[in-house]
């Protein structure tokens, strides 16, 4: 089973840097299942809960006057 996370769709529920570099993001995230490509042949979607760990995370956000903020992730590689 292959699976992929839309990212346009997910949302960031918590994010965290730790001192060392490390760090995690939690997405309320739209997941795609397949046999074959996620999100274009066959399968099953919907949301559920990622949590994606880093170890070496910068975290950079530009904050604007809606209530999205944008959130840009730079890594080196995930845990």
């Amino acid at each position: 089973m292959n699976t992929a996370m839309e990212m346009h769709d997910s949302v960031v529920l918590k994010y965290e840097r730790f001192p060392d570099g490390t760090g995690f993001i939690l997405f309320r995230a739209v997941v795609f299942r397949s046999d074959g490509r996620p999100a274009i042949d066959t399968g099953v979607s919907g949301w559920q809960g990622v949590r994606m760990a880093f170890t070496e995370m910068v975290l950079e956000a530009r904050f604007q006057t809606t209530n999205r903020t944008p959130l840009t992730v730079i890594c080196q590689s995930i845990a």
